[in-house]
């Protein structure tokens, strides 16, 4: 069976090593850049959220700090070495989902590329367009849209708007 079409062994709102395995470097390297589509549930608590896919690729955190939920990263071939700032090519939001503790160094994570996910964002009103600060959202372009208002340092965003509309974002 190909890696790309294999089912990840962790969910949304866990990574693969749990916060507490102890693995070599290069566990989880088969599953690194693995694209999958969630339904927009809340693994927790099961709640429904919306009618909208959301679809993530599965990274490595190769920073040197714990990743929390809605922080925004950039990332190229499966893999993450820094908090994403305006201009990065590629950025993805670490899962919403994920526990307080966070993604560990060297573990492996969801992060959301397109799709309804919470992100990190001091100030931002339902309808405002989106651009990426330091590792967080910015009302500016260039992430997506906020599908709420900010609540607790925290936006609930449509990202990757690209796959929503008939126009370029």
């Amino acid at each position: 069976m190909s890696t790309l079409t294999a089912d990840p062994p962790f969910g949304r709102g866990h990574t693969l090593g749990e916060g507490v395995k102890v693995f070599p470097p290069e566990f989880g390297d088969r599953w690194i850049g693995v694209e999958k589509v969630f339904t927009d549930i809340s693994p927790v608590n099961g709640d429904y959220l919306s009618n909208l896919a959301v679809r993530c690729v599965a990274l490595r955190n190769k920073t040197k700090d714990v990743l929390t939920g809605g922080q925004v990263v950039s990332h190229l071939l499966g893999e993450t070495e820094d908090l994403a700032a305006d201009g990065d090519p590629l950025t993805a939001v670490v899962d919403d989902h994920l526990p307080p503790s966070g993604v560990k160094p060297d573990d492996v994570f969801w992060a959301v590329i397109n799709g309804p996910t919470k992100v990190d964002c001091a100030a931002a009103a339902k309808g405002d367009k989106l651009g990426i600060g330091d590792g967080d959202a910015v009302v500016g372009e260039g992430l997506g849209i906020a599908i709420g208002d900010a609540d607790n340092g925290k936006v609930r965003a449509l990202v990757g708007l690209a796959q929503y509309s008939a126009s370029a974002a």
